[in-house]
């Protein structure tokens, strides 16, 4: 009976993988080919970079700012010239610009504890005191869980779990050892869930970064409308440097939402995407 059982699993097993490595492999050579091409462009610029660093290390704060875009604009992007990009806007004094670097440069490592760190400093800078609102704990260690690893990070560990998987597949399709059997059966189940599981993670992140739904206010202020139309009831306003979450658009209007649960219309030019 416990053999039946066993092959019965196993061929659900297998079918499973066979399905999910169809689904996975174009996603994850996708996230490898974006790592590989983000981890490798800075020295493709390291010229730019290096004077970059020099006039940041000279105090020339919007010269080092100016070739630090250059970098950015030339089409790639890395968490590092955020961070530092960030840190130049918050010595002149451009604290709005300073978060928008901060929170770009966490999208692409979100576990950086001194981009975390200054972040927190260049939001003290700010007018406006947001109380967010509270969320279920499981869904806050979640998310917090999904942060700790970069996108990169999710996917590797996804591959290589993936191959733990496999591997405890074939000993147990060519071992007669029952006792091997039954431990590779079972590790082959547990790892296949910790691959599927970075894999998910991985996605988010990656998903996060494609589909950038939040924004900065670099506007010295904005007014928060009740409809996308400037005669509409004015709501509340808030001012530079605050987050807003983007839930809709409507020609040249967002429909935001703060996170302490307000909502309303404000114009696309008072905010810059994240």
């Amino acid at each position: 009976m416990n053999r039946v059982f066993y092959y019965f699993v196993a061929i659900l097993y297998f079918c499973a993988l066979k399905k999910i490595l169809k689904f996975m492999k174009t996603k994850i050579l996708l996230l490898i080919l974006c790592g590989i091409f983000n981890f490798s462009y800075l020295f493709a610029n390291q010229e730019l970079y290096k004077t970059a660093n020099d006039y940041y290390s000279k105090g020339q704060y919007s010269k080092a700012v100016e070739e630090y875009e250059k970098i950015l604009n030339s089409g790639n992007e890395a968490a590092e010239i955020y961070y530092n990009l960030g840190n130049a806007h918050y010595k002149m004094g451009n604290f709005a610009y300073a978060i928008l670097n901060y929170e770009r440069s966490l999208l692409l490592n979100p576990s950086d504890e001194a981009t975390q760190f200054n972040l927190k400093l260049a939001q003290q800078k700010t007018t406006d005191k947001i109380e967010v609102l509270p969320e279920f704990f499981l869904s806050v260690w979640v998310k917090n869980l999904i942060k700790s690893q970069s996108t990169d990070n999710w996917a590797a560990l996804s591959i290589s779990m993936f191959i733990v998987t496999l591997l405890c597949g074939l000993i147990f399709v060519f071992l007669n050892n029952s006792s091997v059997k039954k431990i590779a059966f079972f590790t082959g189940i547990f790892v296949f869930l910790v691959s599927l599981s970075a894999f998910i993670f991985a996605n988010k992140q990656h998903n996060s970064l494609t589909n950038r739904n939040s924004a900065i206010i670099t506007s010295p202020s904005a007014v928060v409308k009740s409809a996308p139309e400037d005669k509409s009831t004015e709501l509340f306003i808030i001012h530079e440097g605050t987050k807003v979450f983007i839930e809709n658009q409507n020609g040249f209007w967002y429909e935001i939402k703060l996170a302490d649960g307000k909502v309303g219309w404000l114009k696309r030019e008072t905010v810059t995407k994240i």
